[in-house]
Parts: structure tokens; C-alpha cells; sequence
């Protein structure tokens, strides 16, 4: 999805789910809250009806550009839920997001990384 124009941040809604979208590179981590507003009355998941709470990104330590691209992915998400968005999502349910299909398999069987588990 093209960024075409400005994003306007809309105010969070403790009623509705929030969604968390994490992404990385090699030299950062990103990060995004997201809602559907409930003045929309639409039940549509287009990626287009969610507008962004708020944003979120950090540069790579020194130690975590060695990192492979799972563990990247998983400390994205780490940080993302613990650091950064934890007022938002803590006792609430949500949806995580992310472009990484091999942390499909975390969630299904045991992954042996001191850094992931």
C-alpha cells in the first residue's frame, strides 16, 4: 500500500479491537496501532478502513543487525506489544500482523532460541 497522503491519527477506541502491523529491515524496526473507527458503521477489513492510533520505530542495536531475519521478526513484535503499545493493548484482545510466515511455526511447536522463546 502506497502512503499518498498524511496519515491522521485517530483517537483509540478501548471498545473496539486494536490491530498491531510489525515490520523490519536491517537496519530498523516498525510498527503501527490500528482501528476500524466505529463512525465508518462498515464491517469491511479492507486494509484501507483501519486507521493508524498511533506509530512506532526504532533503530537496530549494535548486537541485533546479527540477528536472522525470524529473530528480527520476533523482537518486532516483542517490542511492539510490550514497549511501545502496552497501554493500549494490555488485557485486551487483539490482532497481531506480520509479513513473516516462519513465525506461523513458533505457534505450533517448540522453537529452541534463547532469543525468541
Amino acid at each position: 500500500v502506497a502512503i499518498t497522503s498524511p496519515a491522521v491519527l485517530i483517537l483509540p477506541d478501548p471498545s473496539q479491537i486494536y490491530t498491531i502491523r510489525t515490520d523490519v529491515s536491517r537496519v530498523g524496526i516498525g510498527a503501527v496501532l490500528l482501528q476500524q473507527p466505529t463512525s465508518n458503521n462498515n464491517t469491511d477489513s479492507n486494509i484501507s478502513s483501519y486507521k493508524p492510533v498511533a506509530f512506532a520505530s526504532r533503530s537496530l542495536k549494535s548486537a541485533e543487525k546479527n540477528y536472522s531475519a525470524i529473530e528480527l521478526e520476533a523482537l518486532a513484535i516483542w517490542w511492539s506489544i510490550t514497549q511501545k503499545f502496552r497501554s493500549y493493548v494490555e488485557g485486551q484482545r487483539f490482532i497481531l500482523e506480520t509479513d513473516h510466515k516462519p513465525l506461523l511455526s513458533l505457534m505450533k511447536k517448540p522453537y529452541h532460541n534463547s532469543r525468541i522463546e
